[in-house]
């Protein structure tokens, strides 16, 4: 039947067609940017939440594109194996992001996600493995958000120093176990922000940096449903928001 046919490629050929179908696009990358044609408007496949790929040649659309990669809002390909680099390293993400999602979708059990950069050392197999830039981990984020609006997005202040403010406009809304007491153990080298300062950025962003226990507050009312020794616990712990007492041991 004609409604089961999944074609490989499909062909446009009337002008605004392009626009309709971006919401259903894993990625896009920007026709006319890897010759000198200037490129295409990219402002329709990002209002898709669409990630953007483009080449250099974006005269068309100059200040937007800048704009674009200033933000996170797109990846700039030298070449032809650029696109390809950024297809293979979309797909894979974006694949995992939608297994998350409709797993939640189905039991409503992710508490976190962890957009977490990878971070090269070299006493481990890939110490020599590219690290992920700051523009890499913005797009992440926002690619997360929009896919899962529902889940609580978390990302290591610490692994994103000086700027990881940043990541509160992308769309996280947890910093993790922050500690005052202990380092991060897996990134020593790596310290924690001293909280009074992650509080002023945190506050600067229009956001407000509370302490939260191991469950977080939308799951508490399920914890305490079923009794026991931890639901206990959890309500000695706890305030009416869910979130953590002041004291709290």
């Amino acid at each position: 039947a004609a409604d089961q046919i999944r074609p490989s490629v499909i062909l446009l050929d009337t002008f605004g067609e392009l626009a309709k179908i971006y919401h259903v696009a894993t990625a896009a990358f920007i026709g006319g940017s890897l010759v000198r044609t200037g490129g295409h408007n990219p402002i329709e496949p990002a209002a898709a939440g669409v990630p953007v790929c483009f080449g250099p040649h974006m005269s068309n659309f100059r200040e937007i594109a800048r704009v674009f990669l200033r933000d996170g809002g797109a990846i700039e390909a030298g070449d032809a194996a650029g696109v390809f680099t950024f297809a293979a390293r979309m797909l894979g993400y974006v694949n995992s992001l939608f297994a998350i999602r409709d797993l939640h979708h189905r039991y409503g059990h992710i508490q976190e996600v962890i957009i977490q950069n990878f971070r090269a050392k070299p006493e481990i197999p890939m110490h020599n493995w590219p690290e992920p830039s700051h523009q890499d981990m913005l797009r992440a984020i926002m690619l997360a958000r929009i896919l899962l609006p529902e889940v609580n997005l978390q990302a290591p202040p610490n692994l994103s120093a000086p700027n990881y403010q940043d990541f509160l406009d992308a769309g996280i809304n947890d910093w993790g176990g922050v500690s005052p007491l202990t380092p991060d153990f897996i990134n020593p080298e790596k310290p924690w922000p001293h909280l009074l300062e992650l509080e002023h950025r945190t506050s600067q962003k229009g956001q407000r940096l509370k302490q939260r226990l191991p469950v977080y507050p939308e799951f508490v009312p399920a914890v305490m449903s079923r009794g026991g020794l931890l639901a206990e616990k959890l309500r000695q712990a706890c305030d009416q928001e869910g979130y953590a007492l002041r004291t709290a041991a």
